[in-house]
């Protein structure tokens, strides 16, 4: 009896093509809004302030040098100071709930930054 087997060639244009499909974009703001709820849990609140932290992230996505993309932005430069701390001898610590938040959701942080 004669064995048959079957290789698996991927189709590089098709594969190209799935990362740029709206279902694609689509999946990943998904992954990134699960990130912002993950962060609900962990930001710090301050009843007396205006605007919380959580009110100052956003989530964009779309397709980025032809692979589907989704980011969680902090859109106010002082989000910086409650995910980094203000250093000595500044009276803020490093909260980190952008960090912790996409932890809580099940997400490895690596780092970088979007340009």
């Amino acid at each position: 009896m004669a064995s048959t087997s079957t290789h698996f060639i991927p189709n590089r244009a098709g594969l190209l093509a799935i990362q740029q499909t709206v279902e694609m974009v689509k999946g990943m703001e998904k992954f990134a809004e699960q990130i912002v709820d993950g962060v609900k849990g962990v930001a710090p609140v301050d009843a007396d302030a205006d605007e919380h932290y959580i009110d100052m992230l956003e989530v964009e996505s779309g397709v980025e040098s032809g692979v589907a993309t989704a980011h969680v932005i902090a859109m106010k430069f002082t989000a910086l100071f409650l995910e980094f701390g203000t250093g000595a001898p500044g009276p803020t610590p490093a909260f980190a709930p952008l960090r912790r938040g996409a932890e809580a959701a099940g997400f490895r942080v690596t780092g970088g930054a979007k340009g």
